[in-house]
């Protein structure tokens, strides 16, 4: 099982796939056919390390609707790929809000980073 994951924060040090890239992905390499052992469960995505909630509930709404439109599309079997996964510490409003179904909880369990 796996997620993939979607750059949608500015900074450069956050990592992913870009939306148009998934995009291209799925429509010209078909992933079922060509990992047929990994089953794609949605997608997850860290927003901007910024105190504005309006820049991050627009980063994972964005997210939301990248879900949904390739679900529309069938680009991914539909019967599993339907997880979004949204993290940013202390956003776990917006990120409910935007249809996040997976919790990322790190820091809670582990601590700050060092």
């Amino acid at each position: 099982d796996a997620l993939i994951q979607v750059h949608i924060g500015e900074e450069e040090t956050k990592h992913g796939f870009r939306p148009e890239e998934i995009r291209a992905l799925a429509r010209e390499i078909r992933p079922k056919q060509r990992w047929p052992h990994l089953r794609f469960l949605g997608l997850m995505g860290m927003a901007t390390q910024t105190m504005d909630m309006s820049k991050i509930s627009k980063e994972f709404i964005g997210l939301g609707e990248l879900l949904k439109e390739l679900r529309a599309e069938h680009l991914f079997p539909t019967e599993h790929f339907k997880e979004l996964s949204l993290k940013l510490r202390a956003a776990v409003g917006p990120a409910v809000a935007a249809g996040s179904t997976m919790v990322r909880i790190g820091t809670a369990i582990f601590g700050p980073r060092k």
